[in-house]
């Protein structure tokens, strides 16, 4: 199978930073991810960002829409309540759009 698609389409890389915040959190405080989407061209990356933990997918299942805060970067944030004790996988994925590729970002959250 080829896909012919136009130019410049999917073409231009992103990179994921995961924060989360605080870290380590106090059981029963609420966490704030942080996921920042930095594009590879003077363009902020547009869509939608997929918060999972554990492997479960919080938040909205479609994603959290993502917000420009500067020429090439954007952001989505989501607060989570009700993790148990202990150490969990935080993962964020920017979708993609039509000009940029998805990226991954991940971190591991402990909960006192």
């Amino acid at each position: 199978v080829q896909a012919i698609t136009g130019s410049g389409w999917k073409n231009r890389t992103t990179s994921l930073s995961l924060v989360a915040s605080p870290n380590p959190a106090s059981l029963g405080n609420p966490i704030l991810l942080t996921a920042t989407v930095d594009g590879s061209s003077t363009t902020a990356p547009g869509g939608r960002v997929l918060f999972m933990i554990d492997g479960l997918v919080v938040g909205n299942p479609l994603g959290e829409s993502v917000t420009p805060i500067s020429g090439s970067d954007s952001r989505a944030t989501l607060t989570v309540t009700g993790l148990a004790h202990g150490r969990h996988k935080v993962t964020a994925t920017y979708l993609g759009n039509a000009t940029y590729r998805g990226s991954t970002g991940a971190v591991v959250e402990t909960v006192n």
